[in-house]
């Protein structure tokens, strides 16, 4: 089957239900939900706050110096610490 027509097909099906309301509802693990809802939440106010923008204001002089590679890796592992902490 070709990729467009495999593609139309797999569109098509997406837009209609696999199985009913009740058992789509119970499917889905509500404290999931709620663990993003609130992580949006803390993140909205590490914003409003202004600590991402200190943080920011810090570490930005030392990635120009790096090395495209290491200054991915520093904000990797950046991230890590303030979304675990």
């Amino acid at each position: 089957m070709p990729i467009a027509a495999g593609g139309d097909r797999g569109s098509h099906s997406a837009g209609q239900p696999l199985c009913g309301t009740r058992r789509g509802r119970a499917g889905r693990d509500w404290r999931i939900l709620g663990l993003i809802i609130a992580m949006l939440g803390v993140g909205v106010g590490m914003e409003n706050c202004g600590l991402i923008e200190n943080i920011v204001q810090v570490i930005a002089p030392y990635l120009v110096a790096l090395s495209p590679l290491f200054a991915l890796g520093v904000v990797y592992i950046l991230s890590s610490i303030i979304t675990e902490s």
